[in-house]
Protein backbone atom coordinates (compact mmCIF):
# COMPACT_ATOMS: atom_id res chain seq x y z
CA UNK A 1 0.00 0.00 0.00
CA UNK A 2 2.00 2.91 -1.22
CA UNK A 3 0.27 6.54 -2.08
CA UNK A 4 1.25 9.96 -1.97
CA UNK A 5 -0.62 12.57 -0.59
CA UNK A 6 0.51 16.47 -0.48
CA UNK A 7 -0.12 17.13 3.22
CA UNK A 8 0.45 15.15 6.39
CA UNK A 9 -3.19 13.32 7.38
CA UNK A 10 -2.90 13.36 11.14
CA UNK A 11 -5.15 15.66 11.88
CA UNK A 12 -2.57 18.99 11.72
CA UNK A 13 -4.28 20.06 8.68
CA UNK A 14 -7.86 20.93 8.35
CA UNK A 15 -10.18 18.17 7.34
CA UNK A 16 -11.88 19.99 4.73
CA UNK A 17 -8.60 21.44 2.96
CA UNK A 18 -8.96 20.47 -0.82
CA UNK A 19 -5.52 18.71 -0.72
CA UNK A 20 -6.65 16.14 1.27
CA UNK A 21 -7.05 12.36 -0.40
CA UNK A 22 -10.93 11.74 -0.48
CA UNK A 23 -10.60 8.72 -3.15
CA UNK A 24 -8.40 6.62 -1.86
CA UNK A 25 -8.31 4.60 1.47
CA UNK A 26 -5.62 2.88 4.08
CA UNK A 27 -5.06 -0.69 4.37
CA UNK A 28 -5.17 -1.52 7.90
CA UNK A 29 -4.51 -4.84 8.48
CA UNK A 30 -3.53 -8.00 5.27
CA UNK A 31 -4.13 -11.24 6.71
CA UNK A 32 -5.10 -14.60 4.67
CA UNK A 33 -8.64 -15.72 4.19
CA UNK A 34 -8.46 -19.29 5.64
CA UNK A 35 -7.85 -19.75 9.07
CA UNK A 36 -5.56 -22.40 8.19
CA UNK A 37 -3.24 -19.86 6.67
CA UNK A 38 -2.81 -18.41 9.96
CA UNK A 39 0.63 -19.39 11.52
CA UNK A 40 0.92 -19.82 15.35
CA UNK A 41 3.51 -18.37 17.38
CA UNK A 42 6.09 -21.06 18.28
CA UNK A 43 8.44 -21.02 21.82
CA UNK A 44 11.65 -21.97 19.21
CA UNK A 45 14.02 -21.55 22.58
CA UNK A 46 12.31 -24.98 23.76
CA UNK A 47 13.60 -26.67 20.14
CA UNK A 48 17.02 -28.80 20.53
CA UNK A 49 20.06 -27.22 18.69
CA UNK A 50 19.53 -29.45 15.64
CA UNK A 51 15.66 -28.87 15.15
CA UNK A 52 16.60 -25.10 15.49
CA UNK A 53 19.49 -25.86 12.95
CA UNK A 54 16.96 -27.22 10.51
CA UNK A 55 14.34 -24.36 11.04
CA UNK A 56 17.28 -21.94 9.53
CA UNK A 57 16.42 -23.70 6.21
CA UNK A 58 12.56 -22.96 7.04
CA UNK A 59 10.64 -21.37 3.98
CA UNK A 60 9.27 -18.48 6.73
CA UNK A 61 11.93 -16.02 7.09
CA UNK A 62 10.62 -15.17 10.74
CA UNK A 63 11.58 -18.49 11.71
CA UNK A 64 15.17 -18.30 10.08
CA UNK A 65 16.24 -15.18 11.59
CA UNK A 66 14.66 -16.58 15.04
CA UNK A 67 16.58 -19.48 14.96
CA UNK A 68 19.78 -17.78 14.21
CA UNK A 69 18.66 -15.68 17.43
CA UNK A 70 18.29 -18.64 19.69
CA UNK A 71 20.96 -20.56 18.34
CA UNK A 72 23.47 -18.05 18.81
CA UNK A 73 22.47 -16.86 22.53
CA UNK A 74 23.18 -20.57 23.52
CA UNK A 75 26.48 -19.97 22.59
CA UNK A 76 29.64 -22.13 20.47
CA UNK A 77 30.02 -24.08 22.85
CA UNK A 78 26.63 -25.74 22.91
CA UNK A 79 25.41 -25.09 18.60
CA UNK A 80 29.16 -25.98 17.06
CA UNK A 81 29.29 -29.32 17.97
CA UNK A 82 26.07 -30.19 16.81
CA UNK A 83 26.20 -28.81 13.02
CA UNK A 84 28.59 -31.37 11.35
CA UNK A 85 25.97 -34.33 12.46
CA UNK A 86 23.01 -32.25 11.28
CA UNK A 87 25.03 -30.91 8.25
CA UNK A 88 25.64 -34.48 6.82
CA UNK A 89 22.17 -35.16 6.79
CA UNK A 90 21.07 -32.23 4.62
CA UNK A 91 20.51 -31.94 1.36
CA UNK A 92 19.94 -28.43 0.73
CA UNK A 93 22.70 -26.39 -0.06
CA UNK A 94 21.88 -23.80 1.45
CA UNK A 95 22.47 -25.82 5.17
CA UNK A 96 26.12 -24.92 4.00
CA UNK A 97 25.57 -21.46 3.89
CA UNK A 98 23.94 -21.28 7.40
CA UNK A 99 26.95 -23.33 8.96
CA UNK A 100 29.00 -20.71 7.43
CA UNK A 101 27.37 -17.96 8.93
CA UNK A 102 27.06 -19.84 12.17
CA UNK A 103 30.81 -20.25 12.72
CA UNK A 104 31.08 -16.05 11.72
CA UNK A 105 28.76 -15.55 14.17
CA UNK A 106 30.69 -17.55 16.89
CA UNK A 107 33.94 -16.05 15.23
CA UNK A 108 35.29 -19.14 15.01
CA UNK A 109 35.19 -19.16 10.91
CA UNK A 110 35.24 -22.70 8.91
CA UNK A 111 37.26 -22.15 6.03
CA UNK A 112 35.93 -26.03 5.09
CA UNK A 113 32.50 -23.98 4.28
CA UNK A 114 33.58 -21.19 2.01
CA UNK A 115 36.04 -23.35 0.32
CA UNK A 116 33.40 -25.49 -0.54
CA UNK A 117 30.70 -22.38 -1.16
CA UNK A 118 32.90 -20.96 -3.63
CA UNK A 119 32.61 -23.42 -5.89
CA UNK A 120 28.81 -24.22 -5.52
CA UNK A 121 26.66 -24.18 -8.66
CA UNK A 122 24.07 -21.33 -7.05
CA UNK A 123 25.77 -18.16 -8.05
CA UNK A 124 23.98 -16.85 -4.43
CA UNK A 125 25.98 -19.48 -2.14
CA UNK A 126 29.40 -18.41 -4.42
CA UNK A 127 28.41 -14.71 -3.81
CA UNK A 128 27.95 -15.54 -0.37
CA UNK A 129 31.24 -17.35 -0.01
CA UNK A 130 33.44 -14.34 -1.62
CA UNK A 131 31.78 -11.73 0.71
CA UNK A 132 33.04 -14.24 3.81
CA UNK A 133 36.41 -14.16 2.29
CA UNK A 134 36.73 -10.44 1.80
CA UNK A 135 35.87 -10.19 5.49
Amino acid sequence: ADWYNPIIQHGEVDFRDPRRDHEHGRIWRVTGKAQSSKLKAQNLTLLTTPALLDRTLSKSGWEQEQSRVVLRQRGAEKVLPAVKPWLAKQTDPRAKLEAMWLHEAFERPADSFVSELVTAPDERLRMAAARQLSR
